[in-house]
Parts: structure tokens; C-alpha cells; sequence
């Protein structure tokens, strides 16, 4: 009885310590699953003049369990500066704040956009760009774009 009653002793132990350790909760695994954010449907509509342009994407963490977050805001022109090419900080989108600067170093017509999109509560930062040639006419930016994510 007990040679059986340790050898049962040994393979429970043998099966716990083969057994895959959990990473934690859901919100524990989200610092590591989600390297890779997704922006969807990133979309820019400006008004017939360039005062205002409204900005229309998702924020996903490409993790299937987790919801895109909604984003939009309005940037107006300042300063003299179109719209589309003003640099606008402190968007509010649920947990994220987006910040965003146009650029034109490289000529007429080759001007992009770099978006810092900070996760406040995670501490995570990524950086989508988008030329303004992807911007056009409020259509969405086809395919989705993929950023790296980093700590800060």
C-alpha cells in the first residue's frame, strides 16, 4: 500500500512540474501578447479648404480576446498651417493618447504623418505613419497597418 501509495505520489508530482505554467491573468499576458499593434481602418477627412480634418481608425492590440478601441478627433489648421499638415498632441481614445506631426522634408507631394500612440495604463507606445498619397478623400487606409509596440 504505501510502495503504491508513493509511487501515485511521484507521478502527481512528475505531472505538475511537466504541466505548462500559466502566464497569469488575461491582463498579465496583454504586456506580452501584443508586440504587434493594428490600426484599422485609419481614415483622415478634410473639409473643401483644409481647416479641419477629421481623424477615424482602431486601435488593436491583435489579441482575439480584446476589442479594437475606437478613435476619433478633429485637428484644425494653426498658424497658418493646412489641417492635414498640423500637428495636433493629447487625443483621447479610451486608455490611449494619440499624438501626431506631419512632415514634408522630401518634396511636394511626399509629405507623411507619424502618430505616437501612447498606452497610458500599459506604458506601451507604437508608431504608425502614413503618407498623405494613403490619406485620400476619407477612404480607409487598405491594408491595415501593423506597428511594433515598446515599452517606455
Amino acid at each position: 500500500m504505501q510502495l503504491t501509495s508513493l509511487m501515485l505520489t511521484g507521478l502527481v508530482s512528475a505531472l505538475a512540474l511537466a504541466a505548462p505554467r500559466s502566464t497569469g491573468t488575461r491582463f498579465a499576458r496583454l504586456e506580452e501578447d501584443s508586440k504587434q499593434w493594428i490600426f484599422q481602418r485609419m481614415t483622415r477627412t478634410c473639409d473643401s479648404v483644409d481647416v479641419f480634418c477629421d481623424w477615424d481608425f482602431k486601435i488593436s492590440r491583435n489579441i482575439s480576446w480584446l476589442a479594437p478601441v475606437p478613435c476619433k478627433f478633429t485637428v484644425r489648421s494653426a498658424n497658418g498651417t493646412k489641417a492635414s499638415q498640423t500637428s495636433s498632441k493629447g487625443n483621447v481614445c479610451g486608455q490611449y493618447r494619440v499624438s501626431m506631426g506631419w512632415n514634408g522634408q522630401f518634396g511636394t507631394g511626399n509629405g507623411f504623418t507619424v502618430m505616437a500612440v501612447n498606452d497610458i495604463q500599459y506604458k506601451k507606445v507604437a508608431y504608425p505613419a502614413y503618407a498623405d498619397s494613403e490619406l485620400v478623400n476619407g477612404q480607409p487606409v487598405v491594408p491595415d497597418k501593423f506597428s511594433p509596440a515598446e515599452s517606455w
